[in-house]
């Protein structure tokens, strides 16, 4: 396997991000992890985890943009709102993928959440027809369905 194949980009490192790049690490997978401001980070960074300060914002992207180098699978762990910064994440996801033709990602994980499926109960799965009933529900469909597109 070569270099490129086994970085893997996480943009949007929290608590899943951190859980997931120690998983990775052990696995013998390069991480870039990205986050807007590490110094007020209580997550605990794996040994060997490749930190980059990156800000996506809804017109343009600041900082470490060699985040991108060598990564050729990307996941997208970000939130579908902040209170505090009127975040908009399907602006910072135009963002992004305005940008990412420029970079070696091949695959892209985003997730979501079961917000998509409001109120419905049972057995639901990406077949389910989505029926969000929150505003962070509704957020999450309009990126699920631009990232589809």
């Amino acid at each position: 396997m070569n270099t490129t194949s086994k970085t893997i980009g996480i943009l949007g490192f929290g608590w899943l991000g951190s859980a997931l790049a120690e998983a990775l690490l052990q696995k013998k997978y390069t991480v870039h992890a990205s986050k807007t401001n590490w110094e007020d980070t209580s997550e605990a960074s794996p040994s060997g985890l490749k930190k980059f300060q990156l800000v996506v914002g809804d017109k343009n992207m600041k900082g470490d943009l060699s985040f991108f180098e060598n990564t050729s699978q990307l996941l997208i762990l970000l939130p579908p709102s902040q209170r505090k910064t009127g975040f908009d994440l399907l602006a910072v996801l135009k963002t992004l993928y305005a940008y990412l033709p420029n970079t070696a990602v091949e695959r892209i994980l985003f997730t979501s959440s079961t917000s998509i499926y409001g109120a419905q109960t049972g057995t639901l799965d990406e077949l389910t027809p989505v029926n969000p009933n929150t505003q962070n529900g509704t957020t999450l469909t309009q990126c699920e369905t631009f990232i589809q597109e």
